[in-house]
This record gives C-alpha cells, structure tokens and sequence, in this order.
C-alpha cells in the first residue's frame, strides 16, 4: 500500500507535501475468516463498535485481541485471527520484509528489546522506529524533546518480518478446502483454532511424555 501510494505522489510531484510511514507486519488475516469467527463469537451479524488485536491489559507480551459490542466485551482467539492457514497469500511472498524499503519511516514492536537493550525495556511496549530517508530524519529530529528513546543498530533490532515473508503453510489448500466444502465450526475443530482443544492436545503430549 505504501508503495503504490509512493508512486502515486511521485506521478502527480506531490513528494514534498507527503510523508511515508509503513509498518512491520507479519500478515494480514482473511477478512472473511475473522468477520465470520465474529458472528461465531457473538451470535450475530458479525457487527462490532471496536475491535484491537493488541490491548495491553496483561502487559506488551501478552496482547488480547478483542472486540467491543453491544456493551459487551469478546475476546478474540489469536489462533483464529493469526492463523497460518488464514493469512493471505500475497504475505507469503511479500517483497517488503527487509529493514530497507521505500518509505521514509517503518515503526513497529521492538521485540527483543530486553536482550539487546534491557535498561530500556519497559512492561507497557517499546515502539521500533527505522528511519530511511531526510524527511525521516527531519521529522524524527522535531520530536526528539517529547520522547525517550535509544539509539540501536539494524543487527539488534532484527526480527522475523524484517528478514523474511511469514511462510505458508503445509496444510493451507487443505484448510480452506475444507472450510469451503463444509464450514467454519468444523475447520476450528480440525485444526485446532480454538484454545480448549489446543490444551487438550497439549496435555496429552505431556501425558505421553510422562510428565503432569
């Protein structure tokens, strides 16, 4: 998106009134999954008043997704919404996982912040903010005096999503097969989407492992 917006303000010389800001993104979910796991949630039509994938009431490590309607509160399951099988396609083979791209600042989760820089780490998030250009700079510099932040190297900051597309998965055409021929209820179950029968399959792993 914001590359074909970069080109858009470059055919029109609008360049110097626009200002680029992209982010580190590991995919982004079939819309038609997460709208009918909605109206599985709620009973519904798959409305909703607001919806975050990343409250931060149990701290930076542990986002809840969740979406708020009709005065009630829903929890989201991540293995729903960040599931491999739901991602779209074109993530798989996204070309801007790299930490060099055409916008003029990338801002996302700086994960790994307690290794590379624990005296910085904070429980409530740190933001990752990667400057490319002179207008980045620029902007970067005017808010300096209203933030805290510190100076790293693209070796620490490092992730996944800056190295690489999120893969496909195995079991993808299989998944939406299925989902396709039969229906949303049974790929949860088959695939293990929900947390109750993760857990169970967890447990008996344990169990088979000879540990409680």
């Amino acid at each position: 998106q914001t590359e074909a917006f970069r080109k858009y303000i470059y055919m029109h010389n609008l360049n110097d009134r626009v200002l680029l800001i992209d982010i580190i993104c590991h995919g982004v979910p079939s819309k038609k999954i997460v709208m009918e796991y909605i109206k599985y949630l709620t009973g519904g039509t798959g409305e909703f008043d607001y919806i975050t994938y990343k409250d931060k009431r149990n701290g930076w490590s542990k986002p809840v997704s969740l979406i708020k309607y009709d005065n009630k509160e829903y929890k989201l399951n991540k293995d729903i919404c960040y599931n491999a099988n739901t991602i779209r396609l074109s993530c798989n083979v996204c070309p801007y996982t790299k930490t060099k791209r055409k916008s003029d600042i990338t801002i996302g989760d700086f994960w790994g912040i307690e290794k590379q820089h624990p005296e910085f780490y904070s429980e409530t998030g740190n933001s990752l903010v990667l400057i490319h250009s002179k207008k980045g700079m620029e902007l970067f510099n005017r808010i300096k005096p209203d933030i805290e932040y510190v100076e790293s190297s693209v070796d620490k900051c490092l992730q996944p999503n800056l190295k690489k597309p999120t893969m496909r998965s195995k079991d993808r055409a299989k998944f939406w097969n299925d989902y396709n021929s039969k229906s949303f209820s049974y790929v949860v179950k088959k695939y293990e989407m929900i947390g109750l029968y993760k857990k169970i399959r967890n447990k008996a792993k344990k169990i088979i492992r000879g540990k409680k």
